[in-house]
């Protein structure tokens, strides 16, 4: 009988798994040493978000576009601390009020089949739903440049390009959960996935990525998104081939040459 040790869920509770499993209980428990709720700023990008955005004077509670400052034409936005509406009844507070999946100790660390780790909803999700916060060390693309030439085996880096056609301008962000992070570092890529990635800002420009479901999501489905679109025929040799299991597969990871090779890239339009 082969033996077993306990492995901790994303929040807490326990279950059990086997003894190949059981070989990288370190690798997980080292990258949980550093749980955090809210990213950590580099030195690198502390002054270029350092303005605190103002809060809306909705007191009615009622923030609606159209009518609430919290929306906006440039990007996502949500209420913030400043804000004169109604926490328990405001409709955009999604990130100050924190995922109730997390808080429900809903989500489950997993070990995949050729995808090392995952995560997986112990409860059924419903379309649009707010899920999890991507969350870690937000850092320049120059710091993201420098760490990626020193190589890892591990890698938790995820990078988003906001296009903004109106404007004509593209914005690049880095949140490298390598060392810091939440459960949502263990999210994997598929070619259909399940959640969306939304850039909001809350308290200043500096965004925050909230994952989102795109679909309804069943009991002990992977949670997953997309790294990016698929390499072109020249960089094949180079990506990696894609595990995700889906009838939309497009057999290989991203492969970005302008972010260094293989990563968590992907365009929010």
């Amino acid at each position: 009988e082969e033996e077993e040790e306990d492995l901790g869920r994303s929040a807490g509770s326990r279950r059990k798994m086997d003894k190949k499993t059981a070989l990288k209980i370190n690798e997980i428990q080292r990258l949980f040493k550093n749980i955090i709720g809210d990213n950590v700023i580099h030195r690198s990008v502390q002054s270029t978000f350092s303005q605190k955005m103002e809060g809306c004077a909705c007191d009615d509670g009622k923030c609606q576009k159209g009518r609430c400052g919290c929306f906006f034409a440039f990007g996502y936005r949500q209420c913030n601390s400043r804000c004169r509406c109604v926490a328990a009844t405001c409709k955009n507070r999604s990130l100050l009020s924190g995922s109730p999946y997390v808080q429900r100790n809903a989500l489950e660390i997993f070990h995949t089949e050729g995808k090392s780790w995952g995560l997986r909803t112990c409860v059924p999700i419903s379309s649009g739903s707010f899920v999890v916060e991507y969350v870690g060390e937000y850092i320049s693309i120059q710091e993201y440049t420098k760490r990626n030439k020193k190589g890892t085996a591990l890698n938790y880096q995820l990078m988003v390009r906001e296009h903004f056609p109106k404007h004509n301008k593209i914005l690049r962000h880095v949140i490298d959960a390598t060392e810091i992070g939440n459960c949502a570092r263990f999210i994997n890529h598929a070619c259909a996935p399940n959640l969306e990635v939304r850039p909001l800002r809350v308290d200043t420009m500096l965004p925050r990525f909230a994952l989102y479901a795109k679909r309804d999501i069943q009991k002990g489905e992977e949670l997953c998104i997309s790294y990016g679109n698929p390499p072109p025929k020249a960089y094949q040799a180079y990506a990696q081939k894609c595990h995700c299991g889906s009838e939309e597969c497009l057999g290989y990871l991203p492969y970005d040459p302008d972010a260094g090779g293989q990563s968590d890239t992907m365009t929010v339009a």
